[in-house]
């Protein structure tokens, strides 16, 4: 792991830490640093996890930030790529911000207060873990949202990967540990927003903190890829999480969502299936839900298993 910093980093604490994780998208991340180099009225750091890029489009990362004038930047380079669950537990662990703000590499964000407005929210609401941002998807025109637990106080039950804020505290006091890294891509949000809720904390969804996605083609799974990797890790997550008697549920609503989707396609299928032995056994023991909250986010919202 090689960490690369500008001059101008200044190595005191910061009210935010903003996380970027990428590889080889140097043109899409151009546009996310224009609106980052925009936000004002906190203090903050820029960590970009570089997810084994080629060595031209590191020097490529490199230059333009330097073009930029982005202040407090560090690039922290792993040698393979290790998916997005892996590159956002490294930021998390190399982060100083008392918040964390995650976006992705092809995003923007159009409100340069935005980081004023979450540090409001959390100052206000001790009960709330996280921030689920206002995010559209700007090629399909529609908004990614994750169903409400709540619509009267706005909780949901994730955040969006693409736009969202955690309490680095949480992390900080091991209340919340990193993520799975064998889930690589695809349902890692889940993983963290169920113990969450088991913390007796929630996830706000905040419609004012808009983040803008341009879902990227470049090094993106195919449509088939990014279906089976999301049917796969939701089982995985939850195998982990909910009590050992949910277990038996939770792998066959699997295989009735593998052959709902490749049911003329059986090897992706026996992928499936592989892939959620092999992901699974790769885990130790993770912390399970409580009775309780298994049971209420289970009556919360019927499709959790």
């Amino acid at each position: 792991m090689n960490i690369w910093q500008n001059n101008t980093f200044n190595k005191n604490s910061f009210d935010f830490s903003i996380i970027i994780v990428t590889r080889n998208r140097n043109e899409e991340i151009k546009r996310a640093f224009q609106s980052i180099k925009k936000f004002e009225g906190v203090s903050w750091e820029l960590i970009i996890v570089d997810n084994g890029s080629t060595i031209e489009s590191k020097r490529e990362l490199i230059s333009t930030i330097k073009q930029f004038g982005i202040n407090n930047v560090r690039i922290i380079e792993v040698e393979r790529n290790l998916g997005v669950a892996g590159g956002r537990n490294v930021g998390i662990v190399n982060s100083s911000g008392n918040f964390l703000f995650f976006i992705d590499d092809d995003a923007v964000v159009p409100d340069s207060k935005i980081l004023i407005k979450a540090r409001e929210i959390f100052e206000s609401k001790d009960d709330v873990a996280a921030i689920a941002c206002n995010v559209i998807n700007m090629r399909t025109l529609t908004l990614q949202l994750s169903p409400f637990l709540d619509k009267e106080r706005n909780y949901v039950l994730s955040f969006i990967g693409a736009g969202h804020f955690i309490r680095n505290s949480l992390f900080r006091t091991k209340k919340l540990p990193l993520y799975p890294s064998s889930l690589f891509y695809g349902f890692e949000e889940y993983y963290l927003s169920y113990l969450i809720y088991d913390l007796g904390m929630s996830i706000l969804f905040a419609p004012e903190l808009v983040v803008l996605h341009f879902p990227s083609a470049n090094t993106r799974l195919s449509k088939d890829g990014i279906i089976l990797n999301n049917i796969v890790n939701k089982a995985i997550v939850n195998s982990l999480l909910f009590p050992e008697k949910y277990r038996k549920t939770i792998v066959r609503n699997m295989y009735l969502r593998l052959l709902k989707y490749f049911w003329r396609k059986p090897n992706m299928i026996r992928r499936g299936i592989r892939f959620y032995h092999e992901r699974l056994n790769s885990e130790s023991s993770a912390r399970k839900l409580s009775e309780k909250t298994a049971e209420w986010l289970i009556k919360s919202y019927k499709n959790i298993l």
